[in-house]
């Protein structure tokens, strides 16, 4: 069930709207409209704005939840919306419906809707939707210029504020990257450098091992010729005593000469 119409700015201003020649000349609308603004129970969810030449929306989903079921047969905000359009009322944001329900903040104005003015409401007229006109009136389009302008300079302050804040971001991360980039070079060298040592140090112990087989190798020789030239020796020396007991004169055979052969 709708709520009774009444204001609760002040008693003056309740008379003005109250009294039958104002209410009769003021859509049901408006002075809902009217009432719903001036309750200062509500002030967290709408309320005058500071000039007192429009009035603010601060928090869209509530404000449809809790207060415009006091007032209309509904919960919708788009409707409520649709309805201020209908009457001329400025939005100061180019924000749609949807994205004032999100933000949750929107203000709106009418050159003939003001605090403690009631009676300049009987000016408001509605749109002649048989016609299809959806102009705004020259006179309310100029009323409601500088809340746009100051919405729009508003609105054009914080984009530009969230544009320099993404290019200092930007910038951050690109410094960040050129670092990292750096130090992926130095490791990149350090690691090369480090590849070749290793390299080196294998050609240098692939030579040593070769080294030391051969070492090993040539001892072994040589043990078996010093073995080989101690028999020759040993047969040498016994080869005269041998001539001389059969008595047969052989021919003096030089040890250090055979020795030598051998080796050779």
């Amino acid at each position: 069930m709708e709520y009774e119409v009444q204001s609760v700015c002040d008693n003056a201003m309740e008379d003005d709207l109250l009294a039958s020649s104002v209410q009769e000349q003021v859509p049901a609308f408006l002075q809902k409209l009217w009432a719903m603004v001036c309750d200062s129970n509500t002030n967290h969810l709408i309320s005058w704005s500071e000039k007192g030449n429009s009035f603010i929306v601060k928090n869209a989903e509530a404000l449809a939840r809790d207060v415009l079921p006091k007032y209309f047969k509904h919960r919708n905000f788009s409707s409520f919306v649709r309805q201020l359009n209908l009457y001329n009322f400025i939005r100061s944001s180019g924000l749609g419906t949807n994205a004032i329900i999100a933000s949750g903040n929107v203000e709106f104005g009418h050159m003939n809707f003001c605090r403690n003015r009631p009676e300049l409401m009987i000016a408001i007229k509605r749109k002649n939707t048989t016609l299809g006109s959806s102009k705004t009136s020259p006179t309310a389009a100029a009323a409601a210029l500088p809340i746009q302008s100051s919405a729009q300079d508003d609105f054009s302050k914080s984009v530009i504020g969230s544009l320099e804040k993404l290019q200092q971001q930007q910038e951050h991360i690109m410094g960040t990257l050129q670092d990292i980039n750096r130090d992926n070079r130095a490791l990149w060298t350090e690691l090369v450098s480090l590849r070749q040592s290793v390299q080196r140090h294998d050609v240098i112990i692939d030579k040593l091992v070769k080294f030391i087989a051969q070492l090993f190798k040539g001892r072994a020789i040589l043990g078996q010729k010093r073995k080989r030239f101690a028999f020759d020796l040993a047969d040498a020396l016994e080869a005269p005593a041998k001539r001389s007991s059969s008595g047969a004169v052989a021919p003096p055979v030089d040890p250090a000469a055979q020795l030598l052969d051998d080796l050779l």
